[in-house]
């Protein structure tokens, strides 16, 4: 799935968590921002594909293997490898709680440190947990490319997902879906008093949605590999929207995709 859905996924699952904040809404927005973060952040695996990544970090780092040959290869640092990991979910709020506490410069035991940090940054924690699972869960659904899924438990070498239920990209009902989310939500964590059980039931029914749209496309997007194929299937994804749009919104939805470059 495109990086731009993934991370309003992050935002939407973030925007249910601060609900269970009693604090005010600017700390509310940190919680969200941790979901949104950690929508986007396993990704960061395609930096392979930058066009300089062999003359600047492949010669820094002497690697063996061309960008390209990392990212759609299954290296550990690969695209789909150590970063689309449960491991990875955990490790990456837990490093965040240890390493601010310490450096917090507080005249404080460390065991004190830690504890406040918890206590102030938990729900942030659990956001970017859900956030992330979330992007996991979206890239399992997508076609197996030359990973066949996403290294779920690392540090196995077992790969899980690649069920090609939909397309890389242009899934705009998808996109829709969780931006409704976040939009209906941030309005309930503004004006509503029982934010908790109303964004909840707002994630929850998107979800179930979101799910019924996953597997009611018809047709499997797998087996990408050759170009002829993969322009086919591209098209086909795009007829598919077509359909469940209607030709306005959908027209409206590939010129905006179109102009923001981000294969959404």
């Amino acid at each position: 799935m495109d990086i731009l859905s993934h991370t309003v996924t992050g935002m939407a699952a973030g925007t249910v968590v601060a609900a269970f904040s009693k604090r005010k809404f600017k700390s509310k927005l940190y919680i969200i921002f941790a979901g949104t973060l950690a929508g986007a952040m396993p990704d960061i695996d395609a930096i392979s594909l930058w066009s300089k990544f062999d003359s600047v970090i492949g010669q820094t780092f002497g690697f063996k293997h061309t960008g390209r040959q990392i990212y759609f290869g299954k290296l550990w640092y690969s695209h789909h490898g150590f970063m689309h990991s449960l491991s990875m979910t955990f490790l990456a709020p837990l490093a965040w709680w240890l390493i601010g506490g310490l450096i917090s410069r507080t005249k404080r035991p460390l065991r004190a440190k830690l504890s406040a940090r918890w206590h102030d940054g938990r729900l942030s924690m659990v956001a970017f947990v859900l956030g992330y699972v979330m992007h996991l869960w979206e890239d399992m659904i997508t076609p197996s490319g030359s990973w066949r899924g996403v290294r779920l438990l690392f540090p196995s070498t077992e790969y899980y997902g690649g069920l090609g239920k939909i397309w890389w990209w242009n899934n705009y009902d998808l996109f829709l879906i969780v931006a409704s989310v976040v939009i209906i939500n941030s309005l309930i964590l503004l004006i509503n008093r029982r934010k908790k059980e109303l964004t909840l039931g707002v994630f929850s029914a998107a979800f179930v949605v979101f799910f019924i749209q996953v597997n009611t496309r018809g047709v499997s997007f797998n087996n990408e590999s050759v170009t002829s194929v993969f322009t086919t299937k591209e098209e086909k994804s795009k007829a598919i929207q077509r359909e469940i749009l209607g030709p306005y919104l959908f027209s409206n939805m590939e010129n905006l995709d179109n102009n923001i470059n981000l294969n959404f």
